[in-house]
């Protein structure tokens, strides 16, 4: 009993905080229930697919050093299916071509295509490389966590778009 009321002066002084999980941007928790974490607001529907926002000012990407992006959180079944984030940045699309170049001319490993993927991509792991006329993209598997990311650039708009895939529900979607 000695307990139990500082425990619900406590629920009582923070009725606003709940006992939501925080939610982490930089390392969304993929395949888990989006209901568990505050700040979540559905902007959009496609078929079984659920597009969200975030609303939190500290949450950010690593693409936050080069522009405002825009990121969005899909979700399946209450799950988070994937995080696309968006940037227009001419500084970064420059440094993608300048890499994908070396890259193809062998003096750079695959690892060093995209700066956020230097910790996650193994050397001897290859992405698939898709370019069209002013655009490119990599798509690459990290099957131990579960994860497709795909890395596609805009030349003429000068976009640049990461988008993370849990791939349990990525491929549930497939068969649909």
């Amino acid at each position: 009993m000695k307990l139990f009321i500082p425990l619900l002066l406590l629920i009582c002084l923070f009725p606003g905080s709940g006992f939501a999980g925080q939610f982490d941007c930089e390392n969304p928790p993929f395949g888990e229930a989006i209901a568990q974490y505050d700040g979540f607001e559905k902007y959009r529907e496609a078929g079984p697919v659920s597009y969200y926002r975030y609303v939190d000012p500290g949450c950010s990407t690593a693409a936050g050093k080069y522009g405002t992006p825009k990121i969005t959180y899909a979700v399946v079944d209450g799950k988070l299916y994937a995080q696309i984030v968006s940037v227009v940045s001419e500084e970064l699309v420059r440094g993608i071509k300048e890499r994908t170049a070396l890259y193809k001319a062998g003096k750079i490993k695959a690892a060093d295509l995209s700066p956020g993927f230097r910790d996650q991509v193994k050397s001897d792991v290859q992405p698939k490389m898709k370019e069209g006329a002013n655009s490119s993209e990599l798509i690459w598997d990290f099957p131990e966590r579960n994860l497709r990311a795909k890395f596609k650039t805009d030349f003429t708009t000068n976009t640049v778009k990461l988008n993370y895939y849990y791939l349990p529900i990525w491929k549930e979607l497939q068969k649909k």
